[in-house]
This record gives C-alpha cells, structure tokens and sequence, in this order.
C-alpha cells in the first residue's frame, strides 16, 4: 500500500476507527518515499539522523476512487487539522502544502 499525503484537488476519507491509524516513526528520502523505523531502533535511529526521521501517525485513507492509501501526518498535529475533518465527511486537499 503507497504512504503519501492526498495530491492537491483530491478528495479523500479517512477511516475514524481508532484500529485504522497507528503512531509510527518514518523516515523520508530525498525522492520522497518513506521508511517505517521498527520500535526497538527508532530512539537510537532519532539520535543518529533527526532530521529526516520523525514521529507520525499513519492513517488509512481512500480517495473517491477507492484507492487506499497510509497518510501520514506529523506528530504532534493540531485537533483542527483536515485528517480529523476527513474523518467525518469527504474532504478536498488543498492545493497549498498541508501535512
């Protein structure tokens, strides 16, 4: 399954069921793709490399089409961002940068 953000002008739904997200710690390339750090490295990989590394909680996610995807979004995140929204009804990503 592809871990993404929604494309701009996606509408997009997010399963609100407490067992379709998880915290995660990821790690992010130069060509954007990521890398789930298992739990028993990732204190050790934070210290090594922090920047590219972050705590995340991955949400499963579908687009209009059905496809589904893991969204991921930086921890810690505010109570109004759209994840939450798109937890209640069918969202559009906007075009400007939202993780």
């Amino acid at each position: 399954m592809k871990c993404r953000t929604p494309r701009a002008g996606e509408w997009v739904r997010v399963n609100p069921d407490p067992a379709y997200r998880e915290e995660v710690t990821l790690a992010r390339d130069k060509e954007g793709e990521y890398y789930l750090i298992v739990p028993e490295l990732a204190v050790k990989v934070l210290k090594l490399i922090p920047e590219p590394v972050e705590r995340s909680m991955l949400f499963l996610a579908a687009n209009q089409e059905g496809k589904a995807f893991l969204w991921p979004v930086k921890l810690p995140m505010s109570e109004d961002h759209l994840v939450y929204y798109a937890m209640r009804e069918w969202v559009c990503f906007p075009s400007e940068t939202r993780h």
